[in-house]
């Protein structure tokens, strides 16, 4: 937690890239290694990085690999926990686009409208600052090295 009066507080909310899973293994990167520990180190204190990153959570509804991971669903508990906040950063959509994945463009789309529509509602009902958005686009992700190609990451 950063305490000083000019720091700016970033959550960062995602899927298993969030959350620093070590690829094709039961492991997560440690603290300093993952993306948000990259990014404390690289904007220095004056910044507050928020975790909230969860293995296969889905932009919206269930995984086929995991349950309870509808990222929609979380994400205003999420969100009102934590405001306010300066950014949010959403990096979702791979397990959405993967192979098991039952999502088009429009239907990704549609959800992001979702999330801002929740995110009003919480900075309303909370009455602070709207943040800005960030939307991290997954990147390709080889799943040559899975058994069936498919897996959730």
């Amino acid at each position: 937690m950063c305490i000083r009066d000019s720091y700016k507080r970033i959550l960062i909310y995602g899927d298993s890239l969030v959350f620093g899973k070590v690829g094709g293994k039961n492991e997560r990167f440690l603290a300093e290694d993952r993306l948000t520990g990259i990014l404390q180190s690289t904007l220095g204190p004056d910044v507050e990085i928020i975790e909230s990153g969860l293995r296969g959570r889905m932009l919206s509804g269930e995984n086929y690999f995991f349950a309870e991971r509808d990222g929609l669903m979380q994400f205003g508990p999420t969100i009102g926990s934590q405001l306010p906040v300066d950014f949010i950063v959403i990096i979702l959509g791979s397990n959405d686009a993967n192979a098991k994945g039952d999502k088009n463009e429009e239907q990704i789309f549609q959800t992001l409208n979702k999330y801002m529509e929740k995110l009003k509602e919480w900075v309303q009902f909370l009455d602070v600052k709207t943040p800005e958005i960030i939307i991290g686009i997954p990147p390709k992700i080889d799943t040559s090295s899975y058994d069936d190609g498919a897996r959730a990451i």
